[in-house]
């Protein structure tokens, strides 16, 4: 399994992988520069990865056998028997390298610039093949452009022997698809032969379509409105696989009608391969997923924990990797079921807050909240929500609360109630409860908006939410009000009757996060001018800490109690306890990570980073 990584602080990178196990064999840092495509040679030995540079490795081992510099490269493409390496330019041309020692066997550096002002007057811009394939005699390479062509050249001299065209059915088709010059309305993103020679293409003007390349007759077309990344032949050869969004679609030959529909991942699908008869997709949730394509269900996912929650025992954990499911393992990592559905595909943007998962106080129950983003030019903002219940046994299906806000969530100690909270401005409510049982609502606050973006009437008075807390089964916020001055004034109110329990006058502006303890006895601020504890009865500040500031002011809260209200801890990218009553600091572990909640009764802590959940014991006494 290869994974392209680009986000090494070194540049990019390629990682391979264990297909089984996931366990990384190799890395290799990359010159910082765009990886056009990367492949594997027929017999799997030699893995060639194109951009500025075309290098080729050593699969085995990841050492370097060959580089070649020249024109940078934006697709390649293996000869059948894996001797010779197919390039394509910027520029439009193609150039043929021999597989063992990089050397070219024929092919010309661009005689555009790239980049330069002739090279987008003359149209090469819109040339420049984006896909390559390999007819199954050998005898030709088929080339995908930017601009919807389709070119077909000799194998053996790289001579342009003809092109592919038809008119668009797309309503984004370019101009000279209109004009009928290109096979495509829009950039040919994947070509694939059929075993009878027939081509399948694919490109992000929706459409897929089958073609007899020795007459340029278009022999059969099917629509997928999200466009093709990627295409990749049935071992059978009796349909084709394409990614299209955030799914792969099994398309049947010779007529291309959709068979069936993957759905697993949480964002776009830009590659896939196949092996026996598993099937291997990436994608730009960061996941790798193995797909068993009898059943169509995905068997495997590799990646980075984004998301994750630890049942109050410490047995059960809950893992999202940023795809669609949510997997439940025990203590040793072993997978105990796969919880299927979180983020369904939608047209527009899903995100997953970082405490979007909780187990109920008997861990009996597992939710997990997403909220759905309106994507502008440069910004996200929340525009409707979902929470789901799952029975972690599995003898009840999932349930889902629309409209519940779910970038953070928490059950009441007696697991009746759920509160959900969105900590980012928007469309979605800013905090609700609704009950487990039935969903009824409990508390919700005023809302401008509704779900399709459209103003209620209603006059909101302007408040930031910076911390939500449980007192008994009783929910309050911690919220920051407008009142004319120049700074705003913190107050804790009941959610329910929306009654004021205790003022705190003017506070620090710059991104505190709040939180009122277990029994309401202190008040807990973490803003840039450091940490702050007040009486929960009064308001009277009874203590600054300076030394300690909050490490994500952008995100507010939260401020999370151990069950007997004794400590506390907060996000960031250290783990520290402090005590309660005077915010005095009782230990830190340096690189922790992200501090996700207490379990086993305030015995442990549960933290998430980049090597993924870790559980710490806390050491009574320090």
């Amino acid at each position: 399994m290869l994974r392209p990584d680009g986000m090494q602080r070194e540049g990019a990178a390629l990682v391979l992988s264990n297909a089984r196990t996931g366990r990384e064999q190799w890395h290799r840092a990359m010159p910082n520069t765009f990886a056009g495509a990367v492949m594997f040679s027929p017999d799997g030995r030699t893995l060639v990865s194109v951009g500025a540079e075309v290098r080729a490795h050593d699969v085995a081992t990841g050492r370097e056998r060959w580089s070649s510099g020249g024109p940078s490269s934006l697709a390649v493409a293996f000869s059948r028997d894996g001797q010779r390496v197919y390039l394509s330019s910027p520029g439009g041309t193609l150039r043929l390298l021999d597989a063992r020692t990089g050397k070219v066997v024929w092919g010309e550096p661009d005689r555009v610039n790239p980049g330069s002002a002739e090279y987008y007057r003359s149209g090469a811009f819109y040339n420049r093949p984006q896909a390559l394939a390999v007819h199954p005699a050998g005898t030709l390479v088929v080339s995908g452009s930017f601009g919807g062509g389709i070119v077909l050249w000799d194998a053996l001299t790289g001579k342009r022997t003809g092109a592919l065209t038809d008119r668009p059915s797309s309503r984004r088709a370019t101009q000279a698809a209109l004009a009928g010059k290109t096979a495509h309305g829009g950039r040919v993103t994947a070509l694939t032969f059929a075993l009878d020679g027939t081509l399948i293409s694919g490109a992000n003007d929706g459409t897929v379509k089958r073609w007899n390349v020795e007459t340029g007759q278009k022999l059969a077309e099917a629509p997928l409105p999200e466009g093709v990344q990627g295409s990749a032949l049935l071992p059978s050869g009796r349909g084709v696989l394409v990614t299209s969004g955030r799914t792969v679609v099994q398309l049947s030959l010779p007529d291309l009608r959709r068979e069936r529909v993957l759905v697993g991942h949480a964002e776009k699908v830009w590659s896939l391969g196949l092996s026996g008869t598993a099937l291997w997709t990436s994608s730009a949730d960061g996941t790798a997923k193995r797909w068993n394509l009898k059943s169509g269900l995905d068997e495997a996912t590799h990646g980075t924990v984004k998301t994750a929650a630890v049942s109050p025992d410490g047995q059960t954990f809950a893992l999202n990797l940023g795809d669609t499911t949510v997997r439940l393992t025990d203590a040793r990592g072993h997978t105990l079921r796969i919880l299927r559905g979180f983020l369904p595909p939608r047209t527009r943007f899903d995100s997953i807050g970082s405490r979007s998962l909780a187990f109920s106080p008997g861990g009996q129950t597992l939710t997990g909240g997403i909220t759905t983003m309106f994507h502008m030019t440069m910004e996200r903002y929340p525009a409707g929500s979902t929470v789901y219940l799952w029975d972690v046994l599995g003898e009840r299906g999932a349930r889902t609360l629309s409209g519940m806000p779910g970038d953070a969530l928490t059950f009441s100690p007696n697991g009746q109630q759920l509160l959900g909270v969105n900590l980012r401005q928007g469309q979605v409510p800013a905090y609700g409860v609704r009950r487990v049982a039935d969903g009824g609502v409990v508390a919700a606050p005023c809302q401008p908006y509704r779900p399709d973006g459209q103003p209620t009437g209603a006059k909101c008075p302007p408040e930031e939410v910076r911390g939500v807390s449980w007192v008994g089964n009783r929910a309050y916020k911690l919220s920051l009000e407008q009142d004319g001055g120049q700074r705003p004034a913190a107050l804790v109110r009941d959610l329910v009757t929306g009654g004021v329990r205790v003022a705190l006058g003017k506070v620090w502006n710059n991104g505190p996060a709040m939180g009122l303890s277990p029994d309401g006895e202190r008040v807990v601020s973490l803003a840039g001018n450091g940490l702050q504890v007040w009486d929960g009865r009064t308001g009277r500040s009874l203590r600054v800490w300076p030394e300690f500031v909050n490490p994500a002011p952008s995100r507010g809260g939260p401020i999370l109690f151990s069950p007997d209200g004794t400590t506390f801890t907060f996000p960031g990218p250290d783990l520290r306890l402090h005590d309660t009553a005077t915010g005095r600091l009782l230990g830190e572990q340096k690189g922790a990570g992200e501090a996700l909640g207490f379990i086993q009764g305030g015995q442990s802590l549960v933290t998430l980073n980049e090597r993924g959940v870790q559980v710490w014991r806390i050491r009574q006494g320090n």
